[in-house]
């Protein structure tokens, strides 16, 4: 019995040890924290490590579980449902996302462009260095009906669209075209600034702006 004893306290000691040792997975030499080998460099295997798949739903039933602590933390989201929460908010493709602390972040995901709805850029008088903000006036607006007159819904208690909307500085302005005999463009700031001369008053039929917004990856 005391020798049974021995030999398990040893094995107690030696997992205990291995746990802080690096791991190889089908690998006897790891070379890294974890280092995980092929089962075959043949085609009778599919190989790879999938991370846990959850749809946006489930990602957001588990909001209260991720913190700091839980920084780094990567899934695979297999469908866009459910209302996004502020955690969740980036969560609008399907893919690889990881936690940066406070968001799910998306890896390596292309940047997704979309045209800002139509909007009316003030030329009522000939000047230099006017301002529009892009973001405010125009993006932010779309999805909120406070200051938005024109906002209508089939459901009263709907005072905003529920969706992931980027902070101003998470996109990239970039304008396509804009009627030159009216207005000239000077510059737009990091955050959706315009800033433009105008040049004349007298609006015709090309007298309008296309804006396509980035989502900067």
């Amino acid at each position: 019995m005391k020798k049974i004893k021995y030999i398990l306290a040893s094995f107690l000691l030696l997992g205990s040890s291995a746990s802080y040792a690096q791991v190889g997975i089908i690998n006897s030499g790891a070379k890294a924290s974890l280092h995980v080998m092929p089962l075959s460099t043949t085609s009778s295997t599919a190989e790879g490590i999938i991370a846990p798949n959850l749809t946006r739903s489930q990602l957001i039933s588990k909001d209260s579980r991720y913190s700091t602590a839980q920084s780094g933390a990567i899934v695979y989201v297999t469908a866009i449902d459910g209302t996004a929460t502020s955690k969740t908010a980036k969560v609008i493709n399907i893919g690889y996302y990881y936690f940066d602390g406070s968001l799910w972040q998306a890896i390596d995901q292309p940047g997704q462009y979309f045209y800002l709805p139509t909007f009316s850029i003030p030329a009522s008088a000939i000047g230099t260095g006017y301002t529009f903000d892009l973001y405010n006036n125009v993006y932010k607006m779309q999805f909120i009906q406070t200051g938005n007159t024109s906002y209508t819904t089939s459901n009263s208690t709907l005072s905003m669209i529920p969706a992931g909307r980027y902070a101003a500085t998470e996109l990239d302005y970039v304008v396509t075209y804009y009627d030159q005999d009216v207005i000239k463009i000077n510059s737009i700031s990091a955050s959706g600034v315009i800033n433009y001369n105008v040049i004349s008053t007298l609006l015709g039929p090309g007298s309008f702006i296309n804006v396509v917004l980035i989502t900067k990856r």
